[in-house]
């Protein structure tokens, strides 16, 4: 069934979840192939998130979460920071200040500015949210130390 018949038949039904999610499928996934707009940041929409992968060469790795969901986003979204205690953290932005979830330090540096990350001569940020952003490589690693800390393209999205 084409995207159209399915539009068409999920309007005769009624079912209103459906035609969202057709809409989602026409407006989300349109972005998708444009760089930096990967998780609807670029637009200014702000309302979904995206899980990326976090790995060292020495071994190191996490999964981070970026942005937040539709219906919470103005009050929690996450971005990846440097806790000095704790390492790699995921704070909730929409708090401030912003303080690490764990030990709830304010001593915390945002991925993708300095001293954590290298951004000199860099374009084309692989992590949005708000104003906040992030390039893919030369990032502070919390395991060894060592600015080779990389952030993957996003592997999921949700809203």
């Amino acid at each position: 069934m084409s995207l159209a018949e399915t539009s068409a038949h999920k309007t005769r039904t009624g079912s209103a979840a459906v035609i969202w999610q057709v809409v989602a499928v026409l407006v989300v996934l349109p972005s998708l192939g444009r760089g930096s707009a990967a998780c609807g940041v670029a637009a200014g929409s702000g309302t979904i998130g995206s899980v990326h992968r976090a790995s060292c060469a020495c071994g190191f790795q996490v999964e981070v979460t970026v942005g937040g969901a539709k219906r919470t986003h103005l009050e929690r979204a996450s971005f990846p920071f440097y806790c000095e205690q704790c390492g790699l953290i995921g704070p909730n932005t929409a708090e401030d200040p912003i303080v690490c979830p764990s030990c709830r330090s304010a001593k915390v540096r945002q991925y993708g500015a300095p001293p954590v990350s290298i951004i000199a001569g860099k374009t084309g940020p692989v992590l949005e949210w708000a104003s906040f952003e992030a390039f893919a490589t030369e990032n502070f690693c919390p395991a060894c130390k060592h600015m080779t800390l990389v952030f993957g393209r996003a592997r999921r999205f949700f809203s």
